[in-house]
């Protein structure tokens, strides 16, 4: 993956970094001055669902979306649940 420089905050320095993505998939990270940043994962499966850290944070709320039935189960966005959902929600009863 490549980031170019203008999303990079300091384009000019040179940096080996350790990051991760939404998913918690660990990556290396090297900042190439005015050229960007390259990014390699080296954890190829997409998680299903949040590590182990990250659910711990979660409320119950958000723990749903991930279960048997939520909308985000087996780790994609199952948009009409997802609309079922918020559409819930959001509806407050008046215009």
């Amino acid at each position: 993956m490549w980031w170019p420089p203008w999303h990079v905050t300091n384009p000019w320095r040179l940096r080996l970094w350790q990051g991760s993505d939404e998913w918690c998939r660990r990556s290396a990270c090297l900042d190439l001055p005015l050229l960007g940043t390259f990014i390699v994962f080296w954890e190829r499966e997409l998680r299903t669902m949040p590590c182990g850290d990250c659910w711990r944070e979660m409320d119950e709320a958000t723990r749903a979306g991930y279960l048997p039935g939520g909308y985000l189960e087996g780790g994609v966005v199952h948009q009409d649940r997802a609309d079922a959902l918020f559409a819930e929600a959001g509806s407050t009863g008046s215009k």
